[in-house]
């Protein structure tokens, strides 16, 4: 991709290893992308770690509560906040040309319930992600791939993995 078509190409991306991906950029790219990258870094929604092949957003990702005594269906706390974070999120990752994605949602169960019923409630909260970020993202995103995860990372915890290594030709 040429200057200026607000893609970063995989093989530009490669070898960052700062958050805001400013040192991973071609030199040619780097006033352009790079403040663009700070730019949506600095809304505070989110946070791309390139070296990490991490995009953790950082707001928005509350989900309404649920016992194991209801369907685990995946609701956003502020569906506003959520829809901007993603938002955000979606740009990033479309400046990401090439970009294998997966989103991951942690759930820590509360201690009652059945693991099938946390694994599920994780799963539709990755699910629901992946979805928004498909619709803004238009259909460019058939490869994200949603996960849910139990364990210590704790309840309501999004995120956005990325790999970035160059596809094979």
């Amino acid at each position: 991709m040429g200057l200026g078509d607000g893609h970063l190409d995989v093989d530009d991306m490669m070898g960052a290893s700062v958050s805001g991906a400013a040192e991973g950029l071609a030199a040619k790219d780097q006033p352009s992308k790079a403040v663009r990258v700070k730019l949506i870094e600095s809304r505070g929604h989110v946070v791309l770690d390139v070296g990490k092949s991490v995009l953790e957003i950082k707001k928005g990702m509350d989900f309404k509560a649920k016992k194991p005594t209801e369907a685990p269906v995946a609701q956003f706390t502020d569906e506003s906040l959520a829809t901007t974070a993603l938002a955000d999120a979606s740009e990033l990752v479309s400046m990401l040309k090439g970009a294998r994605i997966t989103v991951e949602s942690h759930v820590k169960p509360a201690g009652k319930g059945a693991d099938a019923f946390w694994e599920q409630m994780a799963e539709n909260r990755a699910t629901l992600i992946r979805d928004h970020l498909a619709a803004k993202m238009g259909d460019e995103t058939g490869d994200i791939v949603a996960k849910g995860l139990q364990g210590p990372k704790s309840n309501n915890n999004v995120v956005v993995k990325l790999d970035l290594t160059p596809p094979e030709k």
